[in-house]
């Protein structure tokens, strides 16, 4: 069983495929009230209506899917997706083509009738060996409107009018084959309005154009009922404080410019409206005394444009560039002031040193000391006394010293 669908007096409509038949069920009872297809079929097929009458019969369906009753027709009508075949092809079927159906029922005649209204095929020619769906989008009991197809086991739907024309045919995976055995179907494919109200709120963005006045960009990401949103400002923040209308816009896009000029209102905030005036939600309290009022710059022409602020714009040197000069440039001043203290201290040290201690000694009188250099126990003992030329380690005692040594 593939689709049920419970009736008005409390039946159930189903489909089983491999059956290739469709049952009314008594709700009550469990007893099958009728069969439609397969080899119990209790139906007697009409003549096809003129717009269908090279079709193939209804009662020919094989491994359908996703019978429902038309609404406003008083459950006379019928439409299902008639796979009709046990294999998926594309581009190659001609006339057992999987199908949409679109069915007359009479099941208050003995024996019950069916007849056969419209077809709908796919531009490409498609069989579906599983899955599928077809919803009527407006149906009537004078016309049945756009129908909406899902082609199963083949990655597409379409829309087609109730002449049969294709008005949309969206294919979303590549045709199943041998080198593709895995791509994308679709059980079940359905259109309708979609709305929507998030759990968050709307967003506010308080900024100053370029002539000083205040503007408010507002946005609602998800929303689909807002028609118009509203500005309004306060004294005060508190949750009871309803606030005068400042400003108005209907809703423009998916972000909304109103200009507000100036104000004596501290706080702001904006109301999302739907297309009745009702409030659908509020966004958060502005306090303009603390706000980003940056200028914001709009990347559009039109008047109430989406924005881009100007704080997001950026030109010359990112900030990580500049926190990565400004890291480098100190490391350089601190090791520059080391090595100036350094060389300060060793100045320093240099300084106190007496001219006369760098000068160079003369070898007169040395010589004749270097005998008793153990004796006397001086402590430049065991040093191989000088000869004459050999200024540069002499020099390296200071003259002081070498007195001393002399004096020994």
């Amino acid at each position: 069983m593939n689709s049920i669908q419970k009736t008005k007096a409390g039946n159930y409509l189903i489909s089983i495929r491999h059956l290739h038949a469709i049952y009314l069920i008594d709700g009550k009872t469990g007893d099958i009230i009728w069969t439609m297809g397969g080899k119990r079929n209790d139906f007697v097929e009409l003549p096809r209506a003129k717009e269908a009458e090279s079709a193939a019969p209804v009662l020919s369906m094989q491994w359908q899917h996703h019978a429902q009753f038309v609404p406003g027709t008083d459950e006379t009508q019928m439409t299902l997706f008639d796979n009709h075949v046990k294999v998926t092809s594309h581009g190659v079927c001609d006339t057992d083509c999987s199908r949409g159906l679109h069915i007359a029922i009479n099941d208050t005649a003995s024996p019950p009738t069916v007849q056969l209204l419209r077809e709908f095929h796919h531009p490409s020619h498609l069989q579906a060996q599983s899955q599928g769906s077809m919803q009527a989008l407006s149906p009537s009991a004078d016309d049945l409107g756009n129908v909406f197809i899902g082609w199963g086991r083949c990655p597409t739907f379409t829309e087609h009018s109730s002449s049969g024309e294709t008005v949309m045919d969206v294919q979303f995976s590549p045709w199943h084959s041998d080198d593709i055995p895995d791509a994308l179907d679709n059980y079940r494919a359905y259109k309708m309005d979609w709305s929507a109200t998030p759990w968050w709120d709307p967003a506010i963005a308080p900024r100053t154009n370029e002539e000083g006045e205040l503007v408010m960009y507002v946005s609602w990401n998800g929303a689909t009922e807002v028609a118009n949103w509203v500005i309004r400002g306060a004294a005060s923040d508190e949750l009871d404080e309803e606030g005068e209308i400042i400003a108005a816009s209907r809703r423009t896009g998916f972000e909304t410019k109103l200009t507000v000029g100036e104000t004596d209102w501290r706080y702001i905030w904006a109301e999302a409206l739907d297309s009745q005036g009702n409030v659908l939600r509020s966004t958060e309290v502005v306090d303009l005394d603390t706000a980003d009022l940056s200028v914001a710059h709009d990347t559009y022409d039109e008047p109430e444009s989406t924005f881009i602020p100007s704080e997001k714009i950026t030109t010359g040197l990112s900030t990580n560039t500049v926190v990565f000069l400004a890291s480098g440039l100190t490391v350089v001043v601190l090791v520059t002031i080391a090595a100036g203290v350094m060389w300060w201290r060793r100045r320093q040290v240099y300084n106190r040193l007496e001219a006369e201690d760098f000068a160079l000694a003369s070898d007169d009188g040395f010589d004749e000391h270097d005998d008793d250099d153990e004796e006397a126990g001086d402590k430049y003992a065991g040093l191989d006394p000088p000869s004459r030329g050999d200024e540069d380690r002499r020099a390296l005692i200071p003259k002081a010293e070498q007195r001393n040594m002399d004096s020994v």
